[in-house]
């Protein structure tokens, strides 16, 4: 046993690069899939616990007179229905100032969050709500001169005690006054009642409790709110009266709305990664068993049995499938998932991130991709195992190259150069091996145009939603763009592995140095340039879904130099790989060239 298990760590040392590789490519796979895919619910979870806490008002209640709204307030206090219930005075002026007076030190439903300061001692004190984009920053003890005629009070001076946080407005941007919708209010201003007694009421924040698998960004949620309302609406019978909804308050609707944009993210970009990372995982693991048939005939001659030598595969395969699960994991919980969520602080205020482990996405693609390990390792070990010893002792044959449709068009085969004539002809010798390497770059190169794509398009949308949203696709851009490096370097290095025979031949017949890497390099170049032409159309439509479903802009939006820059960095990127691999080229001995192939 104990040299059996010394044999399994040899295939992974022998190995080792191609299990770094492979490593690498599952933990972006993973780490992206947790990192985004966990958004929406770490979204949901924070924010909906922050409300909870602060009882945001499961519906407002406003009114035509509200010299009756007292009475409103006396039936709603003695309601079984409802759980909590505040009366205030709301009112905003033509100055852009939204003026609020309620009690302060009692207030149960919408509680204020006290950033600093302190809370009104008297009728000339005030608390401010805390400056974003739009409403203005105040510093403590600052005065302002204010007039409303409705609470009697003309040319008043008033002094800023306090700064507070109101859940209703998390929204960092424009915040509509009542009166229209398209002039945002500059500042918010808080009386306390027991210093200001103001001889009417506008609103009634009502918070009712709601079943606990009802979560309150739910459409069950929303729904059981509502038909409470029907039925209060029933009991107190009164025309004048005016329900707003929790998907008619700004700070709601903000938070709902991100968070479904955020749902189509977390999907997409996934399953597009996870697509190109299986085509790596099935072509690498199918590669690795081919590469060792010789040793696996002397294992069969000396009596060492299928299930065994097959185990070796299945070892790797997984083990690699498993750390690079949960590195991913960890960095797309610890770092990605943290770093998206901070980005969210451009448009909302933003609660603690709480400790709710949310890894669905990330579970999800560490099991497709352990399965598409595992089955790749079935098919290849199970058919190389049904050969014979003899047979697998035996260097497999090169495939030898066939003729091309352009050698029939002779005015244009006749010109082109030798070396040129060999590297398509090599092209299309290994058909598989081409068609993944294409796929896999036009995969990448998809991810890397929907990424340009997505940062194109924040230059038109609300500046709000333009930071998380910059930064999520710059985060897409590196992702693939690693994946694009890793995956090229992945094949070319396979490539250059089945084809050492053949490279070290080009050495003994005086191939120089630079001609025997472009040799290789060529076909790479030529191959993952197919790839790119083929990834632009399909990252143009990529995109398109994205956009369609984010309603945060339009394909047309995307800037024409745009898919250059895709190409470019597509490019340089394959060019990065050949310079990694340069060197095994380089220190390939010539002397494998005279190994007899039977």
């Amino acid at each position: 046993m104990r040299v059996y298990v010394k044999l399994l760590f040899r295939t992974l040392k022998s190995n080792l690069t191609r299990f770094i590789v492979l490593i690498s490519i599952v933990a972006i796979g993973v780490g992206l899939s947790t990192g985004i895919g966990i958004l929406p619910n770490q979204l949901r979870n924070s924010f909906g616990t922050y409300f909870e806490e602060q009882k945001y008002p499961s519906f407002i209640i406003k009114t035509t007179n509200p010299f009756a709204l007292g009475e409103t307030l006396a039936q709603l206090e003695n309601s079984t229905s409802v759980k909590e219930v505040n009366g205030l005075v709301e009112l905003d002026q033509i100055d852009q100032t939204r003026t609020y007076v309620l009690d302060l030190q009692n207030q149960t439903v919408n509680k204020l969050k006290l950033v600093k300061g302190r809370l009104p001692e008297n009728a000339n004190e005030i608390v401010v709500e805390q400056n974003t984009n739009v409403l203005i920053d105040y510093e403590l003890n600052t005065t302002i001169t204010y007039t409303n005629s409705n609470l009697g009070m003309f040319d008043e001076t008033l002094e800023v005690v306090g700064i507070v946080q109101s859940p209703l407005f998390v929204f960092r941007h424009g915040i509509p006054t009542n009166s229209n919708p398209e002039v945002y209010l500059k500042r918010i201003i808080y009386f306390d009642q027991n210093t200001l007694n103001a001889p009417f009421i506008t609103d009634l924040h009502v918070y009712i409790e709601t079943p606990a698998k009802y979560h309150m960004f739910s459409n069950n949620y929303r729904e059981y709110v509502k038909n409470r309302i029907n039925e209060i609406q029933l009991i107190l019978n009164d025309e004048e009266l005016i329900f707003i909804e929790p998907n008619d308050t700004i700070g709601y609707y903000v938070v709902q709305a991100n968070i479904d944009k955020m749902v189509v993210l977390s999907f997409i970009a996934p399953v597009f990664f996870t697509f190109v990372i299986m085509i790596v995982v099935i072509s690498s693991m199918s590669r690795l068993i081919e590469d060792e048939r010789t040793q696996v005939g002397t294992m069969l001659s000396i009596g060492i049995s299928s299930a065994k030598i097959n185990f070796r595969y299945y070892f790797f395969g997984i083990t690699a499938s498993l750390i690079g699960s949960v590195l991913g994991i960890v960095l797309g919980y610890n770092t990605l998932a943290r770093l998206i969520y901070v980005s969210f602080g451009g448009i909302m205020v933003m609660p603690a991130r709480t400790p709710y482990i949310h890894l669905e996405f990330g579970l999800i693609v560490s099991a497709i991709l352990l399965a598409v390990m595992v089955l790749s390792v079935l098919i290849a070990s199970v058919k190389q195992t049904k050969e014979k010893p003899a047979a697998l002792l035996r260097h497999k044959t090169p495939k030898a190259g066939g003729k091309i449709i352009l050698e029939k068009i002779t005015p244009i085969w006749k010109r082109i150069k030798f070396t040129y004539k060999s590297t398509l002809r090599n092209l299309f010798r290994y058909p598989l091996h081409f068609v993944m390497t294409v796929v896999s770059v036009m995969g990448a190169t998809a991810l890397i145009f929907a990424g340009v794509g997505i940062y194109d398009n924040t230059q038109v949308i609300d500046v709000g939603f333009a930071k998380p949203i910059e930064f999520i696709s710059v985060l897409i851009i590196l992702a693939a763009a690693g994946l694009s490096i890793l995956v090229t370097y992945n094949l070319t290095n396979m490539n250059i592995e089945e084809r050492k025979r053949e490279i070290a031949t080009l050495k003994v017949l005086g191939y120089f140095k630079q001609e025997v890497r472009n040799y290789i390099f060529r076909e790479v170049f030529i191959v993952a340039s197919i790839g790119i032409l083929l990834g632009l159309p399909l990252g143009y439509y990529l995109i398109g879904i994205i956009l369609k479903y984010l309603e945060i802009g339009h394909v047309d939006d995307i800037n024409w130099y745009s898919w250059f820059i895709v190409v470019l960095i597509s490019l340089l990127f394959i060019g990065i790989t050949d310079l990694l691999l340069f060197k095994k080229i380089d220190n390939i001995d010539m002397s494998t060239s005279l190994k007899t192939i039977d």
